[in-house]
């Protein structure tokens, strides 16, 4: 295995421990033997000399008793690898990364030069030793060694991992003098191969409360006078600025970061699908990101109790959504209009084939979910498409089309807000929804899964709490799964205000033996609706920036391929057109020649023929790199004036 650093926050480790560790590669299938030292006190000098760039450093007078990992044979250095010392603080001594020829020209590295004698900077043989003895904290390792980069320099790039008790912080050398350093969230572990892998850096933080981020005093004039800053846009992305963006990323370093999260995650479908090992999979609706620490923590203490038998859905549950949805969306639900069961797809389908017969048409919005349709036609409906109208960046409903379309349908299936185009339909949409589908008789049933990913500008709205009326006449479903990444705890609500209609529903619910949920959907529920918003905050802004980052790479590198308007779900709507293949093919193709996976415009119904649909709820640095294999297709398949911006 190449040199790879695994870290580990310590509420996302079993027994609460912060947690380091790092492997060393061969060069060229040579081992290099390593042996356990303890120097005490008296053993460390008061000036060191290093091996390899002959530099002299003269060290405090208060070392501690620590441990190393030094090459076991003489020869090339010391290579001390990592430690503990007594204060109980570890590091590690180095993981090999690469920068940039913009960063290396503006501040090239400190190496020896041999004709004139001059000394060159500090570097892996060498950082355990001027700096383990000397801390009693991560942060301070961090400081110690950064203070030692800016006086001496580097003749090489490295990251290096310092940890404590509590915290564990991740420093990664810039050029020969610079550097920046992030502290690990407890609830997260971070894979690291062999490249700069810091992302978003807050350098308003780094530079005020230096809470989570740390870095060189002088770095803001670094990265401005040298013109670093390769955004496009407000945030800072150190990779952008500092990293290497070459093939061997690609194919080197990146691949050991998803196997290795692959390997520690619990085994999902998108994962582990066909192709699993060699495709970046970014279809299926769920997210790559640990639930909220609430949630996790509940889970934990049910399962600490031991006895999983048949689940009793108790009143605080019905409580919770209520609170909830009167908190956030102004709609306070009574509980006695609540049925919970297995899955918003289960209730649309018990919820059809409790207000329907075989034969009754039933009106959908496409392109939309696909689950839809199937729910329809497995009922012996018939389905009636009212096609959005795309207007530059976005959807508009075609009301006059829908009126028609609505005559003479028992149902329409509304999804609000809307998969896959990304709409977050205004209450002025809804409310007209709601007159034609009252005017001719026809319940609204909603589909409210995506309501609480919602971006700034828009306002999720649920279609039952704009009045008395609409309540009546619709039926709404609803789950925490999307927005908590709880998808696979298979649970969600029925909210129907006709108690005929929920009689109705119930019974078809217990037809299809659905009726029971697990445990932990249960638990999973109440502690994300009591205890999640903050994190589901954080959560939204994240996706933001996810879906500003997206934008900015294809305005700059897929100019030919738009990108729809996202104002709510994690999910973004491409065209495709350009390409001039149908969805279906792309979609094959895409996962066959780079190993990325998308869902077919198809899917969503005839209207979405060379569409693609991405899922952006993923790590920054994932999104980037099915950016990077999308671009590499385009750039194949394109005639050679497209493929290189002349049409732009």
């Amino acid at each position: 295995m190449p040199c790879t650093t695994l870290l580990v926050g310590k509420n996302a480790s079993y027994d609460g421990s912060t947690l380091i560790a790092r492997n060393d590669d061969s060069q060229s299938t040579r081992f290099t033997p390593k042996k356990l030292a303890v120097i005490h006190p008296e053993q460390q000098k008061r000036e060191y000399e290093t091996v390899l760039s002959h530099l002299k450093i003269q060290l405090p007078d208060n070392p501690m008793r620590y441990t190393a990992m030094p090459n076991a044979l003489k020869g090339e250095g010391i290579w001390a690898a990592s430690g503990i010392n007594e204060a109980e603080v570890a590091m590690t001594a180095t993981e090999t990364i690469t920068s940039n020829p913009r960063v290396l020209g503006a501040d090239p590295l400190v190496e020896y030069d041999e004709e004139t004698n001059t000394p060159g900077g500090i570097g892996e043989e060498d950082i355990v030793y001027l700096v383990l003895p000397y801390i009693h904290s991560a942060r301070e390792g961090v400081l110690r060694l950064g203070s030692l980069l800016e006086k001496y320099g580097t003749y090489e790039m490295n990251g290096i991992a310092f940890s404590d008790h509590d915290e564990i912080w991740w420093l990664e050398t810039i050029g020969g003098h610079h550097w920046i350093a992030r502290r690990v969230p407890d609830d997260a572990y971070v894979v690291m191969p062999n490249q700069l892998g810091i992302d978003t850096f807050d350098l308003k933080d780094a530079f005020t409360t230096q809470e989570n981020h740390l870095c060189s005093d002088d770095l803001k004039e670094f990265i401005e006078k040298n013109h670093l800053c390769l955004n496009l846009g407000d945030s800072f992305n150190a990779r952008y600025a500092f990293g290497s963006h070459d093939d061997s990323d690609h194919v080197y370093n990146t691949p050991r970061d998803w196997f290795i999260r692959r390997y520690l995650n619990p085994r999902t479908y998108k994962w582990d699908g066909e192709n699993g090992e060699e495709v970046l999979p970014m279809w299926v609706a769920d997210m790559d990101f640990r639930t909220a620490p609430a949630i996790v923590q509940a889970l934990q203490e049910r399962v600490a109790h031991g006895i999983f038998g048949y689940t009793r859905v108790p009143e605080a549950y019905y409580e919770a959504v209520s609170d909830w949805f009167g908190r956030r969306h102004g709609w306070k639900i009574p509980c006695e209009w609540m049925i919970y069961t297995s899955g918003v797809v289960p209730a649309l389908s018990a919820v059809i084939k409790a207000l329907t017969v075989p034969g009754d048409k039933v009106v959908v919005q496409t392109p939309v979910y696909n689950c839809f349709f199937s729910s329809i036609r497995n009922n012996g409906c018939e389905c009636v498409t009212s096609s959005l109208v795309r207007e530059c960046d976005t959807y508009r409903i075609d009301f006059e089309d829908l009126e028609r379309k609505v005559a003479g349908a028992k149902l329409m299936v509304l999804c609000n807000p809307h998969n896959p185009v990304g709409r977050v339909w205004t209450k002025e949409e809804l409310e007209r929804i709601g007159t034609i589908c009252i005017r001719h008789g026809v319940t609204v049933v909603s589909d409210e899964i995506h309501g609480e990913l919602v971006y700034p500008g828009h306002v999720y709205t649920p279609f039952a709490s704009l009045s008395n009326e609409f309540a009546r006449h619709s039926v709404t479903c609803f789950s925490p799964s999307k927005a908590f990444n709880i998808a696979g705890l298979q649970i969600a609500t029925i909210v129907a205000q006709n108690e005929d209609v929920r009689r109705k529903i119930d019974r078809a619910i217990n037809i299809n033996e659905v009726c029971d949920v697990n445990p932990f959907g249960v638990v999973a529920t109440l502690a994300a609706y009591r205890e999640g918003e903050e994190w589901l905050c954080q959560l939204t802004d994240y996706l933001w920036e996810n879906y500003q980052c997206m934008k900015r790479f294809c305005a700059t590198f897929l100019p030919l391929f738009p990108l729809m308007k996202l104002e709510g779900t994690y999910l973004v709507w491409m065209d495709c057109r350009k390409l001039g293949v149908s969805s279906a093919h792309l979609e094959e193709h895409l996962i066959r020649e780079v190993g990325l996976h998308l869902n077919a415009g198809t899917m969503y119904g005839e209207e979405g023929e060379g569409f693609m649909r991405w899922n952006i709820a993923c790590p920054r640095a994932s999104l980037i790199e099915g950016l990077e294999r999308f671009r590499s297709y385009a750039d194949r398949h394109l005639e050679p004036a497209e493929a290189c911006g002349e049409n732009r």
